[in-house]
């Protein structure tokens, strides 16, 4: 049984053959021997069965046919199926567009790895029609459920959902940039850029906070920053805590419902406070995300390898990742050494949007600015896709890009300007002042956009 075939994947599939009629219609020709035990086996077996003979999927009705197929087993086997069926009912819906992409993923190579002895064979024999047809039959496997649109001025099918809102999974948290542009949905590649040392990594952990407490699973890779150095954060973040031995002094800035701004010094106890720090945790694991966190050494992860890791979580915890936090893509593993850098980080943007892609998740990186972005973000406030260190076709692939900046005449008040320069679907161009405390972990406070003159 292949390591992409995980038990929390198969539990998926079982429970979308009980429940999902348009999921059972994909998998009528899925062999029930891939499932690794006698229990599984039986309950896709009994789901298919019942959709071949009413054409839909057997629902409240799984019950009666389980109880068809195993009258003639023992007691303690009916006993291990009513427990396994119990923990099924008390699944979340799983995502069934990634369901369908990772059986499809697993059929197709698992039907590969079938036929590579026989083609290997052939070849030697010098029988390549034969290898070829063969070859071809194994490319053919799989499950694909993308709209063709052939009879594309007869199909309709489309138009009933044109029009409805994107299926946004989570956004910035920050109130005027999603009104102008929107959220993020699944499958998209995000890119923070700005100067170095300039908040980018803050706003990772703060999009990262936003989905913890929408209940998404996310995941913070680092390729720069160690790994308690990035829980620190998180643990600052959490409880507004210092990172300092002592409770110490914070001057904190808010904005009340005039648009007036007000200071306050206060006293913030400290990330080393453990029995805080448990609670603090404890009221973010309440909305019912998981947040996992892993270092890579600077130059040590590819691209493949970030997917490979992935994979691991899924197969092994039983975690899909809605949102990764890659922090960040210019800093990771080349996928071929003998490219130039500018190619390597075209390849490696490429690459992380295809695994949003096939996973189904956002993808969240950062990069770094160029020295004319430097100039632009400290007398003005601003930067677009020309201030892109190293090449600019990356921006290309994402589907937004945002900024974050601290100009001349923000630094003292603790402000920045946040905006996005990038957006496929919506607004781009526009831009708002956020106020932060970071010396406590918040990155946003309040925001305003300020007066022209």
């Amino acid at each position: 049984m292949m390591e992409d075939f995980s038990k929390h994947l198969q539990n998926s599939i079982i429970y979308l053959i009980i429940t999902d009629t348009e999921f059972c219609k994909l998998c009528i020709h899925v062999p029930y021997e891939l499932f690794s035990s006698e229990i599984t086996q039986l309950c896709f077996k009994t789901g298919v069965e019942y959709f071949k003979k009413f054409n839909t999927a057997p629902k409240d009705h799984f019950h009666d046919e389980m109880l068809k197929v195993t009258a003639n087993l023992s007691p303690d086997e009916k006993e291990s199926i009513a427990r396994y069926l119990y923990g099924i009912r008390n699944m979340n819906c799983p995502d069934k567009s990634y369901i369908i992409s990772r059986l499809d993923s697993f059929i197709k190579s698992s039907s590969l790895m079938k036929v590579t002895y026989e083609f290997a064979e052939l070849v030697e024999q010098q029988q390549f029609e034969k290898a070829t047809l063969l070859m071809q039959d194994a490319l053919k496997a799989g499950i694909d459920d993308s709209p063709l649109y052939e009879d594309f001025l007869d199909d309709y099918s489309d138009l009933p959902l044109r029009g409805d809102k994107p299926n946004y999974i989570t956004d910035t948290g920050i109130p005027l940039l999603d009104r102008s542009i929107g959220g993020f949905c699944k499958s998209e590649l995000i890119c923070i850029a700005g100067p170095y040392k300039g908040g980018k990594s803050w706003f990772g952990n703060h999009l990262s906070k936003v989905s913890l407490m929408k209940g998404l699973n996310v995941v913070h890779v680092s390729h720069e920053n160690s790994a308690e150095e990035v829980c620190l954060r998180y643990d600052m973040m959490f409880g507004g805590l210092v990172n300092e031995e002592k409770p110490t002094e914070v001057t904190l800035r808010w904005m009340d419902e005039r648009g007036r701004i007000h200071e306050k010094v206060e006293l913030r106890d400290t990330v080393y406070n453990r029995e805080l720090v448990i609670r603090n945790r404890k009221k973010v694991k309440k909305f019912g995300g998981k947040l996992i966190i892993k270092k890579f050494p600077m130059g040590s992860c590819s691209p493949l390898e970030l997917n490979s890791y992935l994979g691991k979580i899924e197969s092994f915890m039983g975690i899909h990742p809605d949102v990764v936090i890659n922090d960040y893509a210019d800093v990771m593993k080349p996928l071929k050494a003998n490219k130039e850098g500018r190619d390597n980080l075209n390849d490696i943007y490429q690459y992380l949007k295809q695994i949003a892609d096939e996973r189904q998740l956002v993808m969240i990186t950062m990069s770094q600015i160029n020295r004319e972005g430097l100039k632009e973000a400290y007398h003005c406030g601003k930067i677009d896709a020309t201030h892109i260190a190293e090449d600019i076709r990356k921006i290309g692939t994402v589907d937004k890009g945002f900024f974050v900046v601290v100009p001349r005449e923000l630094e003292e008040q603790g402000e920045a300007v946040i905006g996005c320069f990038a957006n496929r679907n919506k607004a781009q161009g526009v831009s708002c002042v956020i106020g932060r405390n970071l010396e406590i972990g918040r990155f946003y406070n309040y925001s305003y956009i300020p007066e022209r003159d």
